[in-house]
């Protein structure tokens, strides 16, 4: 049959800042109509753990705790994100498109707002 652990502490906390540059440009249209340019990056990278309690189980009906293992994989990720919208009084439109280092992955995307 399955066996059955009991997990004693399961806990992970650590410190993950997140730090970033952004320039924009604001082209005035009219009084309250613009166009906007930016570009973002951010940095994320993991500092370390805070508690240094270690992770233990057990079997239901032992008596010995095992320590859980984390990987200590290095947290880090570069993300770059360039932004064009228009914003007028009552809406706006924008595009945006970017690249994710950690995951190797570009994303692009459209925004619709309604003020009101």
């Amino acid at each position: 049959g399955p066996m059955q652990l009991e997990i004693d502490a399961d806990d992970y906390y650590s410190i993950r800042p997140k730090f970033g540059v952004e320039v924009g440009y604001t082209i005035p249209i009219s009084e309250n109509n613009y166009i906007n340019a930016s570009l973002d990056t951010k940095l994320y990278k993991e500092l370390g753990k805070i508690n240094e309690a270690g992770s233990r189980a057990k079997f239901r009906d032992g008596s010995t705790y095992y320590g859980l293992h984390r990987d200590d994989e290095e947290d880090e990720n570069v993300e770059i994100t360039a932004r064009v919208k228009y914003e007028s009084r009552n809406f706006g439109v924008g595009a945006k498109a970017g690249y994710n280092t950690k995951y190797q992955d570009s994303f692009i995307g459209l925004d619709f707002r309604l003020k009101f």
